[in-house]
Parts: structure tokens; C-alpha cells; sequence
């Protein structure tokens, strides 16, 4: 994940760097989880426009 620097102070630039000063309990994991209906609100990834993707070459490294 990366932050935008943007703002005119440094005080401010440094509060938007400073973004994982929080904590998810158990309970707001499970009310997260709760959202999940099963159900895909974009196309399909794998079959975009209808089409399957090209096949990509392996790297070799």
C-alpha cells in the first residue's frame, strides 16, 4: 500500500503516512465478514468481454 503525499504542512503529510495506528477487534472482523454476500458486483476477471484471457508465457528465471 502506498500514501499520497499531498498537503501544504509536513504535520499533515506525516498523518497521511501514519495510517496503520489502528486495530480490527474480533467483533469488527465479524461484522466485516458479514458484508459478504457471495456475490460479484464486476465482471468476471477470467472471462472478460466474454472472452477467456490470453495465455500468458511462464517466466523463466
Amino acid at each position: 500500500m502506498s500514501t499520497r503525499t499531498q498537503g501544504p504542512r509536513r504535520t499533515r503529510i506525516e498523518e497521511n503516512f501514519d495510517l496503520f495506528d489502528f486495530e480490527l477487534g474480533e467483533g469488527d472482523m465479524a461484522e466485516i465478514s458479514a458484508l459478504d454476500r457471495g456475490e460479484r458486483t464486476g465482471p468476471d476477471p477470467d472471462r472478460f468481454n466474454g472472452r477467456a484471457p490470453p495465455a500468458t508465457p511462464r517466466r523463466r528465471d
